[in-house]
């Protein structure tokens, strides 16, 4: 990680108000992440330093995209939007976090928003049900019923 990409994760994780991640680590000239509490490259196992990081990301991701929902549920579509950006900030491999925002984009009216991100997320993970259950909406509201109806079978398996 180089200083640009720590900046960006600091700046993001104020954003979302992601408690400890902007503290976590430093990021010394050449790459090396080192931990604050350690106060240097000494003392540490850099391997476990790193995946320990990588599990507090995740799991920071894990929680925007639990907090979505329930801001979609409650109309705030907006911030809902936030919470998914975030978590596809975060980990940008977590095909329910792309799904989650494809159905707030439906929410919002926005079809083609909605594909591209459904379209993600099973590009990411084919087996997630909910995708096809949102492209099933989705196609539906787009007069495409051939596609809908293909994926309500795929969504019923």
């Amino acid at each position: 990680m180089n200083p640009e990409q720590n900046a960006e994760g600091t700046a993001l994780a104020r954003r979302f108000r992601i408690s400890g991640f902007p503290s976590l680590f430093l990021v010394l000239p050449g790459g090396a992440p080192v931990s604050k509490s350690t106060g240097g490259p000494g003392g540490y196992d850099p391997q476990s330093f790193v995946s320990g990081l990588t599990r507090d990301v995740e799991d920071h991701a894990l929680a925007l995209v639990g907090e979505g929902p329930r801001l979609r549920g409650a109309g705030d579509l907006s911030r809902a939007l936030e919470m998914f950006d975030g978590a596809i900030a975060l980990s940008p491999e977590l095909a329910t976090a792309y799904a989650e925002r494809g159905k707030t984009y439906l929410d919002r009216d926005d079809t083609r928003q909605a594909l591209d991100d459904l379209r993600a997320a099973y590009a990411l993970d084919p087996t997630r049900r909910e995708v096809f259950g949102y492209a099933e909406a989705l196609f539906e509201r787009m007069d495409r019923h051939h596609e809908a109806v293909a994926c309500l079978r795929l969504a019923r398996r």
